[in-house]
């Protein structure tokens, strides 16, 4: 059985593995923009462990997409944004 499958699923996406998760949001290129299962996302990708950054930013990048519409011309942006977010809630774990 999946984690995800005994939560409830997202009452804006329909989403399970996000539960019941309200969209955040993540500062784009000067503005912010909705970021759907951002919670859950970071936490996915901390447990991996991976120390290489570029790894890192590949892999919350691809769970990003899943869950959340993007402007592909800013794709480097939302590099930029989902990397300062991990380092931003990684640091009370360093």
């Amino acid at each position: 059985m999946e984690e995800h499958e005994n939560k409830p699923e997202c009452a804006v996406c329909g989403d399970s593995r996000i539960g019941l998760n309200i969209p955040s949001k993540l500062w784009v290129k000067d503005r912010f923009v909705d970021a759907r299962g951002i919670d859950t996302i970071m936490e996915e990708v901390f447990r991996m462990r991976i120390k290489d950054r570029n790894r890192i930013i590949e892999e919350l990048m691809s769970r990003f997409r899943e869950m959340n519409e993007m402007d592909m011309s800013l794709d480097r942006e939302y590099r930029l944004a989902l990397m300062d977010e991990y380092e931003r809630r990684q640091l009370p774990y360093l």
